[in-house]
């Protein structure tokens, strides 16, 4: 899955079930760095309309979980059922 789709589907939701503010996909792609000792090179770009191209990468369902553990109690704990619902449908995910 792309980061931006692990974002948007994944982390902001949870986050704002939570009350927490949203997070941009700069933040993100920082956080992806951090996490998963990743550099800048790594990311590839997709534009979006007019809009400067956002950076993404592809994760996989390990390096999803490492990141989803760096988020707050309420939103792991959305995160975890989120991506345990997704595995019992998908297996090879």
């Amino acid at each position: 899955m792309s980061s931006l789709d692990f974002l948007n589907d994944y982390i902001n939701p949870a986050r704002e079930a939570a009350g927490e503010p949203l997070l941009r996909n700069g933040e993100m792609v920082r956080k992806l760095c951090d996490e998963l000792d990743l550099n800048k090179t790594d990311f590839l770009l997709y534009s979006v309309g007019r809009g400067r191209p956002a950076e993404y990468v592809n994760l996989n369902y390990d390096q999803m979980m490492l990141v989803g553990m760096r988020e707050s109690k309420t939103v792991r704990k959305t995160v975890l059922a989120k991506l345990k619902q997704r595995t019992t449908f998908c297996r090879s995910c």
